[in-house]
């Protein structure tokens, strides 16, 4: 007997744990894509964190299990390509055509997040000394990046555009001397020691190896083109006359078909002519970045497959040579033959999936390519790491506060009052301010004792 069976599915229910206050599910369905919130701010986003993996704001979490989801607020990322970086970092061992091919957009690359320290972060305290003489006192920061911090290696006091003093810092503070200056500039660095040597590596020889494959495809399309006159030959009006004498021909069915399919599918209506024969036409104004562009190359490779399959079936079959002479076309019994001949040459290949083939930038790549070709080389070895560098500016000075030592009262003199509060404080009958103790400690030794009461005095005597 026929059975119907009534399959019904729950959803398994998984629970969801925040770190933060939100209104957010805290039950979703298995397989549940949660898009983790903006923070909304112009300065600030959030950070976010589920099972130790951490994820931008707008990412979208797939849920497969019970999950907890924290957060922080930090500043917006800076998105860094990968192949820019080393095409910065190794400038120098680069040719003009492999720096700007890293360097162009339509190279994809991996992009490198982090943090870049700035002007507003607060990493910067400059402190008067006395005149003309200055500190500055420095912090790290974080990248970002786990286990990878910025941290400033030298600076310079800058009048307008001219450096007055250069100093190196150590723990974190340097000193300097000047009669003016306008800002001090910190040169802060970072080593990206989350970049192995071989990935490196990897990204220097991209040039290479796109430039090798460009020369390979630009050989190609010279054999394709090389039959660019007989391939305009091949117009509707001759193509069409063809197929009226094949269909009253004895030749065989596969073969009256194969003459049809190169009419509807590689003749194009408005210019009667080959697909391939306009496409050349482009390439021949364009270049490769036409071939490249708009999946071109795909159309091509697709035009020249069809080409080749069905005119092939034509000429092989052995009426048709006799059927030519017949209708006094027997001149395009050999052309076929000779363009059968090249298009087995022809070995068209798509682009490497590195180029981004609809970039706005992808001329330029491809121009920084054809620069590679004569000069294509391979990389051995990454010889340095991925340094980066930031520079961070501050011009506000921190004047501390001034005072006279021994002037324990603050009336703005030394007199026996100040000797009187001071042994009172020795005495444990008062308690002294922090600004009263610095003015009590005369002698600066951190403590006040009966040693500052007689300096007290002699300052009073005049002899100190």
């Amino acid at each position: 007997e026929d059975i119907e069976y009534v399959i019904t599915y729950d959803p398994k229910e998984l629970h969801v744990t925040y770190g933060f206050e939100t209104e957010l599910p805290t039950t979703v369905p298995y397989g549940y894509n949660m898009t983790l919130p903006l923070h909304g701010g112009d300065k600030l986003v959030y950070d976010y964190e589920i099972g130790g993996k951490k994820y931008l704001e707008g990412d979208v979490y797939k849920a497969t299990s019970d999950f907890t989801v924290n957060r922080s607020e930090g500043k917006p990322w800076d998105a860094m390509r990968l192949a820019r970086i080393v095409a910065e970092v190794y400038d120098e061992d680069l040719t003009e055509g492999e720096k700007e091919a890293l360097s162009s957009t339509a190279l994809k690359s991996e992009t490198v997040l982090l943090r870049k320290p700035t002007n507003d972060d607060g990493l910067v305290t400059i402190t008067a000394l006395e005149d003309g003489k200055y500190e500055v006192e420095v912090s790290d920061y974080p990248s970002g990046i786990e286990g990878i911090t910025w941290t400033p290696s030298s600076g310079k006091a800058v009048n307008g555009t001219e450096t007055v003093a250069e100093f190196t810092f150590s723990e974190g503070k340097a000193e300097f001397t000047t009669a003016e200056f306008e800002r001090v500039e910190i040169e802060y660095g970072m080593t990206l020691t989350n970049i192995s040597d071989d990935e490196i590596l990897e990204v220097l020889n991209i040039p290479g190896i796109l430039a090798g494959e460009a020369a390979d495809q630009i050989e190609n399309l010279g054999f394709l083109d090389k039959n660019y006159d007989r391939l305009g030959e091949f117009d509707k009006k001759t193509l069409k006359a063809i197929e009226i004498a094949v269909k009253g021909s004895d030749m065989s069915e596969e073969s009256k078909a194969a003459v049809g399919t190169i009419i509807k599918g590689c003749v194009e209506e408005e210019t009667a002519t080959l697909y391939i024969y306009g496409y050349l036409t482009d390439y021949r104004s364009e270049g490769l970045a036409y071939y490249y562009r708009d999946k071109n190359y795909a159309k091509m490779i697709n035009q020249v497959n069809i080409l080749k399959d069905n005119f092939r079936i034509v000429y092989e079959d052995p009426e048709f040579y006799n059927l030519l002479v017949t209708v006094e076309y027997e001149d395009y019994y050999n052309d076929i033959g000779d363009l059968l001949e090249e298009l087995d040459a022809v070995a068209l290949t798509e682009p490497d999936a590195l180029i981004d083939t609809l970039s706005a930038e992808l001329g330029e790549l491809v121009s920084a390519i054809e620069k590679v070709i004569d000069s294509e080389r391979a990389f051995d070895s990454a010889e340095r790491k991925l340094t980066l560098n930031a520079v961070v500016s501050a011009d506000e000075i921190d004047h501390p506060a001034q005072y006279i030592k021994g002037d324990a009262t603050g009336d703005g003199y030394v007199t026996m009052s100040d000797v009187l509060m001071i042994r009172k404080y020795i005495a444990g009958i008062i308690d002294l301010t922090d600004e009263q103790f610095m003015r009590a400690d005369v002698t600066g030794d951190g403590y006040i004792t009966m040693s500052d009461v007689l300096r007290v005095r002699k300052i009073i005597a005049g002899i100190d």
